[in-house]
């Protein structure tokens, strides 16, 4: 320690001091809006007093009291481009003030992501179908503007965003296939981006046609077994493609080709009962499917006959002979059951029908003339009926 003239004592600073500056926290480059914390490293670490943080020559921070030799600056503050960071250290009564090197920050734009999809309308769609398309940017506090194109076509304006999102309607599009992309603007902020394609498909819109199903072969009301012939009609008759025949919501066809605008299907197996015929047109590239009215055939019981013998072909037994009675039944599809007779008596239970035929054997018969019938029972397709009698002696 010194004196002057005046006996006042005078500090020397006997130490030289050296700082530095680093980046301890976010990258470099960065991006704009991200948080950044430089740190300011003091030798010796005993040194004591402040800092202040420059980008540039100009200060950014307020001084900053160090601690154990350093002193942090968290900013997220700094514009894009590059930025010399460096620090000023006061210096303090051992220490001599000093200033870094410059830290050279880059900061740049963030990337942003969009897409396109189909808000309004379908795909595909029809020539002259009003069409939403909507761009979708990421992340959605980017602004700007969003252009739509049709291949390397504009088809919109700048439409600014709102909310992340944009969107442009049209209903210009042509037939055929379309590459829909949206390009982002970018800001202040963002960079530039452009999306995917979307495909959307236009079609040119087909021609509508009709179908009528009529009887065209039996009768209405017809009979089970009958054969009904069912043609459908389409108008306009060059509409090509194929017709499905329904009995109610029950396929009775497979695809039928049209033919100079007719199709049709010849069946025989309509059960009795009521039937709801409609004929499906499938439709094809230029005209538009439909299906017909409802045409009602009604379907009749079919009759059946009973011819009623013996196995053993004679008229006359002896009691306990055992005898079998055979009921044939005609048609032979015909199902259901046959109760057999001596005169109004049953004295059989209900015997199946198989291959239109019953059989019953007893030998319970009693002495006399026994007058033996089979009745038929019917089934879902075939009306009932009765034998004649057959006149068995016993004696």
């Amino acid at each position: 320690m010194l004196q002057n003239q005046r006996n006042n004592p005078v500090l020397l600073r006997t130490g030289n001091s050296s700082v530095n500056v680093s980046l301890t926290s976010g990258a470099n480059p960065s991006i704009i809006g991200d948080n950044l914390v430089f740190t300011a490293t003091i030798s010796p670490n005993t040194a004591t007093g402040a800092v202040q943080f420059l980008d540039g020559g100009t200060p950014i921070s307020d001084a900053i009291q160090l601690t154990n030799g350093s002193a942090s600056f968290a900013t997220a503050n700094l514009g894009l481009g590059n930025h010399a960071i460096s620090v000023r250290y006061t210096g303090d009564s051992r220490d001599s003030a000093s200033s870094s090197a410059a830290l050279s920050q880059n900061v740049v734009k963030g990337n942003a992501s969009v897409n396109v999809s189909l808000t309004a309308g379908t795909n595909p769609s029809l020539v002259g179908a009003s069409l939403t398309f909507t761009a979708g940017v990421a992340p959605a506090n980017a602004t700007g503007t969003v252009v739509f194109f049709d291949g390397t076509f504009a088809i919109s304006g700048n439409v600014p965003l709102a909310g992340g999102s944009a969107s442009f309607t049209t209903a210009a599009l042509s037939a055929g296939t379309h590459s829909i992309t949206a390009q982002y603007s970018g800001d202040g902020t963002f960079n530039g981006a452009t999306s995917p394609a979307f495909t959307q498909a236009v079609n040119t819109p087909k021609a509508n046609t009709s179908t009528v199903v009529v009887l065209s072969v039996g009768t209405n009301p017809s009979t089970f077994g009958a054969t009904l012939t069912f043609s459908a009609h389409v108008t306009p008759a060059t509409a090509a493609g194929t017709v499905i025949f329904f009995d109610g919501a029950n396929p009775i066809s497979g695809s039928i080709p049209v033919s100079s605008g007719t199709a049709s299907l010849t069946t025989s197996t309509l059960g009795a009962g009521t039937h709801s015929i409609t004929a499906q047109y499938s439709g094809n590239a230029a005209f538009n499917g439909s299906n017909s009215p409802a045409l009602t055939q009604t379907v009749a019981k079919a009759k059946t006959a009973v011819e009623l013998d013996t196995a053993e072909r004679d008229s006359s037994f002896k009691p306990g002979t055992p005898l079998t009675f055979v009921a044939s039944i005609t048609p032979t599809n015909a199902t259901g059951t046959v109760t057999f007779f001596d005169g109004n008596t049953p004295i059989s239970n209900a015997v199946p029908v198989s291959n239109g035929k019953a059989n019953f054997t007893t030998s319970s018969l009693s002495s006399g003339t026994h007058s033996i019938s089979a009745r038929y029972s019917g089934d879902a397709n075939f009306n009932s009926s009765s034998s004649g009698q057959l006149k068995v002696k016993v004696k």
